[in-house]
C-alpha cells in the first residue's frame, strides 16, 4: 500500500516551547490553537492518533488564561481522539487522565464539550478495570 500522507495541520503544532516572551506576539500559538481546532474536524486513527496525542497533550499543562482557548481545543481533540482511536489511546489514559478532566472541569458547556465526553467514556469502556484499573488485552 502506498504511504499514508502526513496531515499538515500535524505538522504545524509544536508544543515544545510557548510562545510566552517570543517576538511573534503569540502567533506561534494562534497557529497550534488554529490546527489543533481543524484536528478536530478530521478523523485521525490507528497509530497516526497517538502520535497526535502525544504532540498536543502538553498544551493541557499550560499555566495561565491566555492558553485557555488552546487547552479548550486540545482538550475536545483528546475527546475526539478517544472515539476514533480507543484501542490505541486507553492504554495511555493513566497519563493524562487528570489533568485532561481538569481542563474539561474547566471548558464551557457546548457540544464539543459533550464530544470530549464521549470520548472519556469511549477510554474507559475500551480500557475495562476503570480509572487505574487494567487496561483491556
Amino acid at each position: 500500500a502506498p504511504p499514508r500522507p502526513r496531515l499538515c495541520a500535524v505538522q504545524t503544532i509544536d508544543s515544545s516551547s510557548p510562545a510566552k516572551g517570543c517576538s511573534d506576539g503569540g502567533a506561534h500559538d494562534d497557529a497550534n490553537n488554529n490546527a489543533v481546532w481543524l484536528l478536530t474536524k478530521l478523523r485521525v486513527e490507528g497509530p497516526a492518533a497517538v502520535e497526535l496525542a502525544a504532540k498536543v497533550l502538553p498544551f493541557l499543562r499550560r499555566q495561565g488564561d491566555n492558553y485557555q482557548i488552546l487547552k479548550e481545543n486540545t482538550a475536545v481533540l483528546i475527546g475526539c481522539l478517544g472515539c476514533w482511536a480507543p484501542q490505541e489511546l486507553a492504554p495511555h489514559l493513566d497519563q493524562f487522565l487528570a489533568t485532561w478532566l481538569g481542563v474539561l472541569a474547566s471548558t464551557r458547556d457546548s457540544l464539543e464539550k459533550e464530544q470530549a465526553f464521549l470520548g472519556l467514556y469511549t477510554l474507559l469502556e475500551r480500557r475495562g478495570g476503570g480509572v487505574g484499573g487494567p487496561p483491556t488485552p
